[in-house]
């Protein structure tokens, strides 16, 4: 009897370890509800102020215990080895807690690149939270962000996911109560637009908006969409504009199907706030389009 119990208490354990050899996390897309940008720090980046929310839009991510690091793009089209921030941050991790690099990313990629959606950073803040359950670190989520700011500003957001306000360079997270299930539709055309560059228009350019977080937050806190939708705003969209008139000419197209449409970061992918009900109706008029390369539904969360 005894044998018999011990045997299944070996089972239990061998089950439990071998689920412990992988580790399957999704990295969440973001949108910037706001976005001001302030002057160039500097160390070369900028100091910003913006809202930004998570949404149901994500990459996969399965991390496997191996012999080395390695990096495999399953799906869709990503930079692999040192190129991914997802192999940057591993490598720091791993530094960080003073063990070889041992683990096997698979990336199942679906957020559109240069589209100011937090893709590269969701990935990689994606494989901080699931190397510290798979190597049984315990690092606290303030020092996961501590090793992923050094590769970006988005990864410190993308590590807490849900709701905040980041000043700074994005690393002062002020976390808010989450606007869950805002229907919303991410278009992305032909045109895109490297974050640094967009960062070089706007300091040419000069031009801000007036800073209505705090608006916004009581907004989101109320669930009141009418007060948000009249208050979201993006810097960089007057500064894109004026250099890229592609991206001036698609919002105008949009704002054609859809009231509410914002660029989302430095671009160059939009979300469009519609009413549930509309999502299908603008979904069908925006393919009618044939104008844009990527349309999906999804919502914040």
């Amino acid at each position: 009897m005894s044998e018999k119990k011990h045997s299944k208490k070996q089972r239990n354990f061998l089950k439990h370890n071998r689920k412990m050899e992988k580790i399957t996390e999704k990295a969440h897309a973001k949108i910037n509800l706001t976005l001001t940008v302030g002057k160039k720090r500097k160390d070369g980046y900028h100091e910003i102020d913006t809202i930004m929310h998570s949404i149901d839009l994500h990459d996969t991510i399965t991390l496997e215990k191996s012999e080395n690091l390695k990096l495999t793009v399953e799906e869709g089209k990503a930079p692999e080895k040192e190129e991914n921030l997802m192999w940057k941050t591993a490598e720091e991790f791993y530094k960080k807690i003073k063990e070889k690099p041992q683990v096997h990313m698979k990336l199942y990629k679906r957020i559109p690149a240069q589209a100011g959606l937090g893709g590269g950073s969701a990935d990689a803040a994606a494989v901080l939270r699931g190397l510290n359950k798979l190597t049984k670190a315990n690092l606290t989520k303030e020092e996961l962000c501590e090793i992923g700011v050094k590769y970006g500003a988005d990864i410190p957001f993308c590590i807490y996911e849900g709701s905040a306000r980041c000043r700074g360079i994005g690393e002062k997270i002020k976390q808010i109560k989450k606007y869950e299930n805002i229907p919303l539709i991410i278009v992305q055309s032909e045109t895109t637009i490297s974050t640094k560059e967009a960062y070089e228009e706007i300091d040419k350019s000069g031009k801000r908006n007036i800073n209505k977080n705090e608006t916004v937050i009581q907004a989101i806190e109320e669930r009141n969409i009418k007060k948000l939708k009249e208050k979201i705003y993006n810097d960089f969209e007057k500064a894109l504009f004026e250099k890229n008139k592609e991206l001036k000419e698609i919002k105008t197209e949009l704002k054609k199907i859809s009231e509410t449409v914002q660029m989302s970061g430095s671009g160059s992918a939009f979300f469009i706030i519609c009413e549930k009900e509309e999502q299908e109706k603008i979904m069908k008029k925006l393919k009618e389009t044939k104008k844009f390369k990527f349309i999906q539904k999804a919502t914040t969360i």
